[in-house]
């Protein structure tokens, strides 16, 4: 009502206003006066302009309503959506994390996202104002059908032609934006990622190169649809423009009266300036989810390929297995398009409290076998029991696994945080348990390093532990596993790339963890699993078991 009144009520006052000055009195006029008796006819001209003013304000009113609702609306659906790919994309297994792309996934979750909530914007805008133009072109064609239809008839067959012209290239070019926006993170995350390489072989110049052709191009192809976009707008109103001057030039040959002429007039052009915009706005709106629809559809895309989620979601920390043992039974495990297993029936029993060494030659199967103990990865062939239990029986099995053990490799994960909040990794600040946590940094050995820093627990690490030595890097991850009371910690190469006197430091201080936690080293090193209690040597698929003194003849 808000869009009809105005251009219903505009001719009848304009005629008036013509008339008035004429001397002649018009039926509006007089109706108004007959409303209110209140109401001189001569001040009814003003009341009417009045009237009309404020039906005019609250269509604006009602148009800016609108598109903050559609605002709010599509943020709303954008936050949902998000959280769920974030949420399935976590919950994933870890071998889908190994083989995918993780820039396909960042750029999905970021730039494109952003794409995607303008795009579900412009859906709800294009449906709000083709209703806004059903109703305004019915208004016109009740005003003056015949003349009406014919405006009507021009601009949408214009903005048809167009549309059909541009589809296929806004189509086109949605595509290679999607496409350079995934190659233009890669270049980021390869250039920064590895950035000590980049500067020591002088290849900044390469990922420049690289980040600036995947720029360039997405730059070029946003640019090309942006004025696919707006372009039209231009020639619709030129096109309208004279339009109304063909329809004055008609109606003046035909010597209708002046307020008549004024009244059609003035309904035609305050009309076509009602409609225009609402069909540019359903024009562009298209064009806009043409322009995005590649990122669109790689957002629902992404979810639908996202089909592991748990039976359970955030399970209780709380819930752990109290450890005794942890056995291998026949495994074997493909990797992805390979024929031939990693291993042959491998076969063994970890009891708790065990320090057990693994050791073997690159390529063995180190990493895969500590993998497979971890629960990260499924046996292809064979069972893993924890208690005599199937670990992968149930998701319950797995997450009271997870809750119950810790793992410390030679890349430690360190967030851009404080030393608070990596220890106690991805726990609530108001949920620390400060008793646990003093406990953990000195069975680690590292609470006097903290102790001296002058924010203490608070003091920031930077990004990736920049401001952290290796070692402290070490104990840090040994605090974590103590401040998450683990049963079972597994120790993958964690010593490699330490410094001889800080690896022996370090050595020293894991064979002295309490006897009832079990310990689970990887290392090439023989020498750093002197003090294991077994040693599993992987070897031509299989495992030999035996002690330091055995293997070190």
């Amino acid at each position: 009502m808000g869009e009809i009144l105005p251009i219903l009520s505009i001719g009848p006052l304009l005629s008036g206003i013509i008339d008035s000055n004429n001397g002649q009195t018009y039926p509006f006029l007089e109706f108004i006066s007959r409303i209110n008796p209140f109401i001189k006819e001569t001040h009814s001209l003003i009341f009417s302009t009045l009237i009309f003013l404020i039906i005019a304000f609250i269509g604006n009113a009602f148009r800016i309503l609108t598109t903050s609702l559609n605002a709010k609306v599509s943020a709303g659906i954008g936050t949902d959506i998000s959280s769920e790919l974030y949420e399935r994309t976590l919950y994933q297994n870890y071998s889908t994390h190994v083989t995918r792309d993780s820039s396909i996934v960042v750029s999905a979750l970021t730039t494109k996202f952003t794409m995607t909530v303008n795009t579900i914007f412009a859906f709800l805008q294009l449906i709000s104002n083709l209703i806004i133009s059903f109703f305004i072109v019915l208004t016109l064609l009740f005003i003056n059908f015949r003349i009406n239809l014919s405006a009507f008839i021009v601009f949408i067959s214009f903005y048809t032609f167009i549309s059909l012209t541009v589809s296929k290239k806004l189509n086109r070019n949605s595509k290679i934006v999607r496409q350079e926006l995934e190659n233009q993170l890669k270049a980021i995350n390869s250039g920064l990622g590895g950035i000590k390489d980049v500067i020591l072989n002088n290849s900044q110049s390469f990922f420049r190169k690289s980040y600036f052709q995947a720029d360039r191009e997405m730059r070029i192809r946003i640019a090309n649809n942006r004025i696919i976009s707006t372009v039209p707008r231009y020639v619709i109103e030129f096109t309208a423009i004279a339009f109304a001057l063909l329809i004055s030039i008609t109606i003046s040959d035909n010597n209708t009266s002046t307020g008549s002429t004024i009244a059609i007039l003035g309904g035609l052009a305050f009309g076509i300036q009602k409609l225009l915009p609402a069909l540019q706005q359903i024009y562009y709106s298209w064009s806009f989810i043409k322009s995005n629809e590649a990122s669109f559809l790689n957002i629902f895309d992404l979810i639908n390929k996202q089909t592991y989620v748990p039976s359970i979601i955030n399970f209780p920390k709380g819930k752990k297995i109290d450890f005794k043992t942890l056995e291998f039974k026949n495994i074997k495990y493909f990797y992805k398009n390979k024929k031939k297993s990693i291993f042959n029936n491998l076969s063994f029993k970890i009891k708790e409290g065990q320090r057990i060494g693994i050791i073997g030659k690159t390529g063995e199967g180190k990493s895969t076998l500590m993998n497979i103990m971890l629960g990260l990865i499924k046996p292809s062939h064979g069972k893993v029991y924890v208690n005599n239990i199937d670990l992968h029986s149930s998701d319950e099995n797995i997450y009271k696994w997870f809750n119950s053990i810790a793992h410390v490799s030679q890349d430690i994960f360190i967030l851009n945080e404080t030393i608070v909040s990596n220890i106690c990794f991805g726990e609530d600040i108001n949920k620390i348990n400060w008793e646990r946590l003093e406990y953990a940094t000195k069975k680690a050995k590292i609470d006097k390093f903290i102790n001296s820093q002058d924010k203490k627990y608070f003091t920031e690490v930077g990004e990736r532990g920049i401001k952290l030595s290796g070692g402290e890097k070490q104990r840090i991850a040994i605090a974590r596993a103590f401040y998450k009371d683990a049963k079972v910690i597994f120790f993958d190469e964690a010593t490699s790339a330490l410094d001889l006197k800080t690896e022996e430091s370090l050595i020293e201080t894991i064979y002295e963890l309490n006897t009832d936690i079990t310990l689970i080293i990887i290392s090439h090193k023989l020498q750093t699993l002197k003090n294991c209690d077994l040693i599993f040597n992987l070897k031509n698929k299989d495992i030999e078991i035996g002690n330091y003194n055995f293997f070190d003849k």
